[in-house]
């Protein structure tokens, strides 16, 4: 939320927000939509992790599911 209050990032064309978390999947944020991870399963994005705690997990996670999206972590 930071990252999207305070930088250009506002300015790229996001399409929605992954997360694990159930409760935000199906919800919006910032007017766009929270998917769960499945959501990449078959789409080609580029896919930026912005989480300072989890982000090595994150990657891990969507590295496993072999998916053929572009990552970038910050």
């Amino acid at each position: 939320m930071s990252l999207l209050s305070n930088t250009n990032l506002s300015k790229c064309r996001i399409q929605g927000f992954v997360d694990n978390n159930k409760i935000k999947q199906g919800r919006k944020m910032y007017g766009m939509p929270v998917y769960s991870p499945e959501y990449l399963r078959n789409k080609k994005y580029t896919v930026l992790i912005c989480s300072m705690l989890y982000g090595e997990q994150i990657q891990k996670q969507l590295e496993g599911m072999h998916t053929e999206n572009e990552i970038i972590v910050l």
